[in-house]
């Protein structure tokens, strides 16, 4: 009786134990349930729609600033001559939260200006979950830094899942929306600064303009580093520092790097270059090109200044990507029954592809090119 009841006891043991490992009749977690429960995100609706999950290993924390830089003049848009201001989103690798709410993709009237401007959105199309919560505290140790800039008209955020995936290998990653460059930005009185129509004259009059407001920001991140009362106290590997961004922010982030010898990697995703093509370069650099039609011919900006690089410069084309598959908004479109039509990503310069497949792509190859120069 005594064998009996002890191997009915060590059957129920096992069986919990089994249960609690994932065994059993149970199907293995995905990377997304491992993600999400790790994370504390597995109370978020399962038939929620969600970014692409992060690849790496760490949790995410999202903090935004308004910053004004004391030392330019504001040199286009707004109502009269102001200081120059910037908006800041910054995504890192957090420490197992406690508590933080969920970080919203867009704020709604941001969404809702966004939506208008983009012909055939609706503002239905930016509710999407992330993966971040909000003000976190900041994983242990240093980590390497990575900024951002996004395209004309664009805002920082329609970049979410490529930022999203660096932070979570254990990056920082500071994206920064132009004002009158970018599309609406918060200022620090709390307005909206709207580009509402895009004057092709902008593009080469403010590359100044964009390429100093990187240099302001990696500024204010190094006094920020040396406030230990900081979110970002202590937690910059300022060494280390990275530039990447999309179209005009590609260009940007070319340009800033060719300036300041603080930047030691850069990626532009399909930008053509704007401001001084002139004097060669030589540090590691990736030209990530959308597959452009053989009738549009090479364009004359990329090929200038690939004709001055050094021997670290790489250069490669994205079968089947369009010029705007590098941001969320094909795949955002996805989760919308009927919504993404061919007529609508053509308008959109979209492209046929796949979304999921596209941005996969692209965070591998802007991670481990960055990777190689900034661990």
């Amino acid at each position: 009786m005594k064998q009996h009841v002890l191997l009915a006891a060590l059957a129920a043991g096992m069986s919990l134990l089994l249960a609690a490992c994932g065994g059993g009749s149970q199907e293995p977690l995905s990377h997304e349930q491992q993600y999400a429960e790790r994370c504390a995100l597995a109370d978020a609706q399962k038939d929620a729609r969600r970014l692409p999950v992060p690849t790496g290993e760490h949790c995410l924390g999202r903090a935004h600033y308004a910053l004004r830089d004391m030392q330019r003049l504001q040199p286009t848009g707004g109502d009269g001559p102001r200081h120059r201001e910037v908006g800041v989103t910054v995504w890192y690798p957090a420490t197992q939260w406690v508590g933080g709410a969920a970080a919203e993709y867009l704020a709604p009237e941001i969404a809702q200006i966004l939506a208008a401007n983009l012909e055939g959105l609706e503002a239905a199309v930016f509710d999407v979950r992330t993966y971040s919560r909000q003000e976190v505290p900041m994983a242990s140790g240093r980590h390497p830094v990575m900024l951002f800039s996004p395209g004309v008209g664009s805002l920082s955020a329609l970049y979410t899942s490529l930022a999203e995936d660096m932070a979570s290998h254990g990056y920082v990653v500071v994206a920064v929306d132009h004002p009158y460059v970018s599309g609406p930005v918060r200022l620090l009185d709390g307005s909206l600064a709207v580009n509402d129509e895009v004057d092709p004259e902008l593009l080469f009059t403010s590359s100044h303009v964009v390429v100093d407001d990187l240099r302001f920001v990696l500024d204010w991140l190094a006094v920020r580093n040396a406030d230990t009362a900081h979110l970002l106290g202590g937690k910059l590997d300022l060494a280390h520092v990275g530039a990447y961004g999309h179209s005009y922010g590609g260009s940007a982030a070319l340009q800033w790097a060719r300036s300041d010898a603080r930047v030691l990697a850069g990626v532009n995703l399909d930008g053509s270059v704007f401001g001084d093509l002139s004097g060669s370069w030589d540090f590691p650099f990736l030209l990530l090109q959308a597959e452009h039609p053989p009738s549009e011919g090479p364009d004359p900006t990329i090929e200038a200044v690939w004709s001055a690089r050094g021997s670290a410069a790489e250069r490669m084309e994205l079968a089947g990507m369009a010029h705007n598959s590098f941001t969320d908004t094909k795949y955002l479109l996805s989760q919308h029954k009927g919504m993404l039509t061919q007529e609508l990503a053509a308008a959109l310069d979209l492209g046929q592809g796949d979304a999921a497949a596209e941005l996969s792509r692209v965070r591998q190859l802007t991670r481990e090119f960055l990777g190689r120069y900034l661990r």
